[in-house]
């Protein structure tokens, strides 16, 4: 029992790093008026891309860090501010500012956002990365490390979801509503990141 409530525990803070809602924002725009199945294709992409960067730093990124001279509460610190940052910013949304460029539009060329922005950064971005990083280092046991690349995967699925259900329904989609839920994740990831420096400096002192 313990073992599922550390995994929901985990998937749902990994939701708000991922902040797919922002991604979301973002993926409508650049689409533009392709069809919502070249959408799906580039979001079911840039999910297995940012996947697979988020397993693998979160398991490598620590020893690069640490043969840097980088100490772990050093890193909560700074990566508790970039989460800061960010969750900052979309509390200050106003509208949809997450427009794409025109020229993604371009049906010849919209894949290859997949993988930059919504890969990286929007989805596993440096704040994200970070945070991904402080917590394995947190956790000592196999099956621990084994519990956050599940919830890893599983935070992406549910975010895959969301994309798949929006851009099918893209129609019923509110732009008002859109925004309240940016801003419900801009408040919590505030908040895991306060939670995060809080932490960092605790482990200087």
């Amino acid at each position: 029992m313990q073992f599922f409530k550390e995994v929901f525990q985990l998937t749902f803070i990994f939701l708000i790093l991922l902040m797919p809602v922002s991604t979301l924002a973002y993926l409508i725009g650049a689409i533009g008026s392709c069809p919502a199945e070249d959408g799906i294709k580039v979001a079911k992409k840039a999910c297995l891309v940012a996947g697979g960067m988020g397993i693998f730093f979160a398991l490598t990124g620590s020893k690069l860090f640490l043969s840097l001279g980088i100490g772990l509460p050093t890193f909560k610190i700074f990566a508790g501010i970039l989460l800061f940052v960010n969750g900052f910013s979309l509390l200050k949304l106003k509208g949809n500012q997450h427009v794409a460029p025109t020229e993604l539009k371009n049906k010849k060329i919209h894949t290859d956002i997949a993988i930059t922005p919504l890969a990286f950064p929007l989805l596993t971005g440096p704040a994200t990365i970070g945070q991904l990083i402080a917590y394995y280092e947190e956790m000592k046991t196999p099956l621990e490390h084994f519990t956050l690349c599940l919830a890893i995967v599983l935070a992406l699925i549910i975010s895959f979801c969301l994309f798949y259900v929006c851009l099918k329904h893209l129609n019923l989609l509110s732009t008002r509503l859109l925004g309240v839920a940016e801003r419900l994740t801009g408040l919590f990831a505030i908040t895991l990141a306060t939670q995060c420096t809080i932490n960092g400096i605790n482990g200087i002192l």
